[in-house]
């Protein structure tokens, strides 16, 4: 387990962190990791910002520890387990209801075309699973006023 030294560091808005050596971050080959710091041990994901890594540390943690901005702390980080994938969304991604709407209107039917791919999905999801057809033109209604404002 890769370990280090570090001064704790006032990261704004009362957070805390600690930069993570570059040698450690190449070590771990991840930047999901275990963490043990004195007693405590926690799994959390290393941020990068501004070309360093940094640990965040739960002001609860620095409490636990009697530890604050300023004062060192020996860290050891191991790689983490691999962040589970979550299920794709398996709802449809269109109804008859928007496939009707958009037939209907070709000014809708442009600005829906214009929308990225993975929008066009999510509206689609979002009408679709509505639970009865009144619920879901009132969605077509409210996406066809977003994408065409007056």
């Amino acid at each position: 387990m890769p370990g280090f030294d570090a001064e704790v560091r006032a990261s704004g808005r009362g957070s805390h962190a600690v930069v993570v050596p570059k040698p450690v971050v190449a070590e771990l080959g991840t930047r999901r990791v275990r963490v043990r710091l004195g007693d405590e041990s926690f799994e959390t994901t290393l941020g990068a910002y501004g070309g360093r890594t940094y640990l965040g540390l739960r002001k609860t943690l620095l409490t636990a520890l009697g530890v604050g901005a300023g004062d060192t702390v020996h860290v050891e980080l191991e790689p983490g387990a691999p962040v589970e994938e979550p299920e794709p969304d398996t709802a449809p991604t269109t109804c008859s209801e928007l496939e009707s709407a958009l037939t209907k209107d070709e000014r809708f039917a442009e600005a829906w075309r214009a929308l990225p791919e993975g929008h066009q999905e999510e509206y689609g999801r979002w009408i679709s699973v509505g639970e009865d057809a009144e619920t879901r033109e009132v969605r077509i209604e409210r996406l066809r006023r977003r994408l065409l404002p007056s």
